[in-house]
């Protein structure tokens, strides 16, 4: 998409644009509704797919979201599946601060009952998707996530932040200083 400024020329807005330090806010609005949660949980579901096995995706217990996202059936509220959430997903994030703008899928238990995909797609809107709600099966440690990075190619994997030690101080560091530290080098 490209913005136009009446009166100007595009090369001298090239010009501007690298003088001029400036933030812009933009809203955007957009409808979330059933399609776009059964598309959401879909990548979720083929996400601990992948991860779990296919022997364990097949578990019975799945069988709602199965249904939901294959033939639209369940609850009518499909929030029961997809919530939204608004807390940054990656422990270095702050809400001024975001260390990738990939996409980012995390499956882990909430309780030992309890399946879940947390999904952001391009870091912005995050979805956590419910994949079953008191499992019956032989329970198998999960706990995975990766950034799908579209900018560089690459397919990062996250380490849990439990396994992590910050010095004192490093995670209170302040955003900019912060980021500086975290940009990669040019290629």
């Amino acid at each position: 998409m490209r913005l136009t400024t009446p009166g100007y020329s595009e090369s001298e807005l090239w010009f501007w644009r690298g003088s001029l330090n400036f933030v812009a806010l933009v809203e955007v609005k957009s409808k979330v509704d059933r399609l776009l949660a059964r598309a959401v949980a879909k990548i979720s579901f083929n996400y601990m797919a992948l991860h779990a096995g296919t022997h364990f995706a097949l578990n019975a217990s799945f069988d709602p979201i199965r249904r939901f996202i294959r033939f639209d059936e369940g609850p009518k509220d499909w929030r029961q599946f997809v919530q939204f959430l608004s807390k940054p997903l990656l422990a270095e994030e702050t809400d001024e601060l975001l260390v990738t703008r990939g996409h980012i899928l995390i499956l882990g238990w909430k309780d030992l009952g309890t399946l879940t995909v947390t999904f952001s797609p391009y870091n912005s809107m995050a979805y956590e998707v419910t994949l079953a709600r008191g499992f019956q099966g032989i329970w198998q440690p999960l706990k995975v996530g990766h950034v799908f990075d579209w900018e560089h190619h690459e397919i990062l994997r996250l380490t849990p932040n439990d396994r992590i030690v910050l010095p004192p101080g490093w995670a209170n560091r302040a955003a900019r200083v912060y980021q500086t530290l975290v940009q990669r080098p040019p290629l």
